[in-house]
């Protein structure tokens, strides 16, 4: 039998969860929703609110039978600030969100591999920009860090990254987040992107898409220099972004591809890619070639929609016809399934707003039954213990004459690469 904490638990994550994708909601409509007990709501509710993670936020109109006019209830944007971050090989773009995700820093910043290992330089970022936030009144309730290649998110080891040089297993380790005084996390670029969307479109019914993530920069592969653009794919599945055996889902190259290039494309010359800014003929070839690389996926798992993000997005009106007629090509039945080709509003910053917005999902997220390869990654209200356990030992910061949680503007703006 079940104890009573842990059934405490399970209704807290499942309320938290309601009130994440569903406000500004009521305290009724919630125990309606979730078909529990209004005293069970109510009791619940109280805590989250004087634990700051639930705030009242507006008074709805009373029945026209009378009575008590509903108040409704949302996350509180103030609670804590989470930061995000995306390593490229020469430099690294820095998100700061609240709660609501919305922009207190945005950042880009040019980075040295030479000095610096992957855990040493995201450490120093991490302490770097918490700190700058702590002055500005906020709580940091974590970090995230994204990167090409194959991540295990569980363990927080990058196992392999062509454009990083990484050829075993890096970790970033459990004393950082010690030494940091919050959580950390770490995910592949692409499914990222995949995080961001999931934050952005909560509650909606879109629940099987495929993430395309494009971006144009200099790669070191395998300690050879080569520029142009780099391709990684994301999928989520019922909802949930899939990783496939042993994280290496979305891994790409293409089926036309020639093995004695560097390149993820057949092209005649490695040479080549350094055109795609520059030509639109090379770059309608690889556009069609990448396009029909993602049509047989598309429709063999009968997704819903694609969605690109990175340098790509600066070719919209070039990509949506060639994607649409590949998809039409490829599939089989003379009725046509809706194909949804979208573009990411975050633009070259949805790999560091995904980044971001995972933590965001992780507080609200419901807890997994089975462990994945041997751990759990704790989420919802455990999530939330454990960032105020962590606290606890550090001791949050505070400045005199700060008020915590105060709303601010970004304190950045994209400087360009």
């Amino acid at each position: 039998m079940l104890s009573t904490n842990i059934i405490g638990n399970i209704n807290t994550n499942r309320i938290l969860r309601s009130l994440w994708e569903r406000e500004p909601i009521s305290r009724i409509d919630i125990a309606k929703a979730l078909d529990l007990d209004k005293s069970t709501i109510s009791k619940i509710m109280s805590q989250l609110i004087e634990r700051g993670i639930v705030v009242e936020k507006d008074v709805g109109d009373a029945s026209p039978i009378g009575g008590r006019k509903p108040v409704f209830l949302g996350v509180n944007p103030e609670y804590g600030a989470v930061i995000g971050m995306e390593f490229q090989t020469t430099f690294a773009r820095i998100i700061a969100l609240d709660m609501a995700g919305q922009v207190i820093i945005r950042e880009e910043i040019a980075i040295n591999f030479h000095d610096y290992t992957l855990p040493q330089l995201f450490e120093e970022l991490a302490l770097r920009y918490a700190q700058r936030l702590r002055k500005k009144g906020w709580r940091v309730i974590g970090a995230s860090l994204a990167v090409a290649g194959i991540v295990n998110p569980i363990k927080r080891a990058v196992i392999r990254s062509n454009p990083l040089s990484i050829t075993s297993p890096v970790h970033i380790g459990t004393d950082i987040q010690e030494r940091l005084g919050f959580p950390v996390f770490l995910e592949n670029d692409a499914k990222c992107c995949c995080w961001a969307d999931l934050v952005n479109q909560r509650g909606q019914k879109v629940k099987n898409f495929m993430y395309i993530l494009g971006e144009i920069r200099t790669l070191n592969i395998l300690d050879q220099v080569h520029h142009g653009l780099a391709v990684g794919f994301a999928f989520v599945i019922d909802g949930k972004v899939h990783y496939g055996h042993n994280f290496a889902s979305g891994e790409f190259s293409s089926v036309f591809k020639r093995d004695s290039f560097l390149s993820q494309f057949s092209l005649s010359s490695d040479q080549d890619i350094l055109q795609i800014e520059s030509s639109p003929i090379l770059r309608k070839r690889i556009f069609e070639e990448l396009a029909a690389n993602a049509a047989l996926p598309f429709n063999l798992l009968n997704l819903h929609a694609i969605a690109i993000a990175g340098d790509m997005v600066a070719y919209e009106k070039e990509l949506t016809p060639i994607f649409e007629k590949a998809i039409r090509d490829n599939w089989s039945y003379p009725d046509q399934t809706d194909i949804q080709v979208s573009f990411t509003p975050f633009g070259p910053w949805a790999v560091a707003h995904g980044a971001a917005a995972l933590i965001i999902e992780q507080l609200f997220a419901l807890p997994k039954i089975e462990d994945v390869d041997g751990e759990i990654r704790p989420v919802g209200i455990h999530l939330f213990q454990m960032i105020e356990e962590m606290e606890a030992v550090h001791g949050r910061a505070s400045i005199p004459g700060v008020e915590a949680g105060t709303v601010h503007t970004g304190l950045g703006q994209n400087p360009g690469r």
